[in-house]
């Protein structure tokens, strides 16, 4: 996998490459800091399999990037917005423009890992400043499917078990339970667990005679 990583501040595109290496071992990855360096590297080197942008660069904001990305046609590269705005009318200009998520800075690290892996595994990630927006809300993907372990914690999660007792429950690190939880609240577009639940119920992932969290 080849990634593009587009930041002006060293120490953030430091490190977004140490998250990707985590999330996805082996990732080839090319770091710039302008929005004229990435449409330069763009128009020289193959296409990225994934893009992870800051909003506001010292040349302009990474919207053109975007644009350029997303006219490759297809499914194209997975675009991720990292962005210190948590401004509604950014984030979802910048969805509109074709980025798979949209993930302010003041998010904790738990929140963007599951963010940005969600986005690598095929997902939309939309920030919860946006589920609710105005009289256009954007609405997140919610997967007809969960993983196998994923559904293990969304259901230990609907009887109101603690982090540490899932942990116990499944056999996993109570950080590793963390991450899973993140990526729940992620793929539902929830911002607590008795959120993520309510939601899963919806949408049908979790059956009405499930607990209460």
């Amino acid at each position: 996998m080849r990634a593009l990583i587009v930041d002006d501040h060293p120490l953030m595109r430091e490190a977004v490459c140490s998250l990707l290496a985590h999330l996805h071992p082996g990732v080839e990855q090319l770091s710039v800091g302008r929005v004229a360096d990435a449409l330069q590297v763009l128009d020289t080197a193959p296409l990225p399999d994934v893009a992870v942008l800051d909003l506001c660069l010292p040349d302009g904001d990474s919207e053109p990037v975007v644009r350029r990305l997303r006219a490759a046609g297809g499914p194209g590269p997975r675009i991720f917005v990292l962005s210190a705005s948590a401004d509604a009318d950014d984030a979802r200009r910048m969805l509109r423009a074709g980025a798979n998520g949209y993930c302010p800075k003041s998010e904790s690290p738990q929140t963007l890992a599951a963010a940005l892996q969600l986005v690598l595994d095929g997902h939309r990630y939309v920030p919860p400043l946006l589920l609710d927006w105005g009289d256009e809300p954007v609405t997140p993907e919610v997967p007809g499917r969960l993983t196998q372990r994923q559904r293990e914690v969304l259901e230990l999660l609907a009887r109101g078990l603690p982090n540490k007792t899932i942990g116990r429950e499944l056999g996993i690190a109570e950080r590793t339970v963390k991450l899973h939880v993140q990526g729940l609240f992620a793929l539902l577009g929830a911002t607590n667990r008795t959120h993520a639940v309510a939601r899963a119920r919806e949408v049908g992932l979790l059956g009405s005679s499930a607990a209460h969290a």
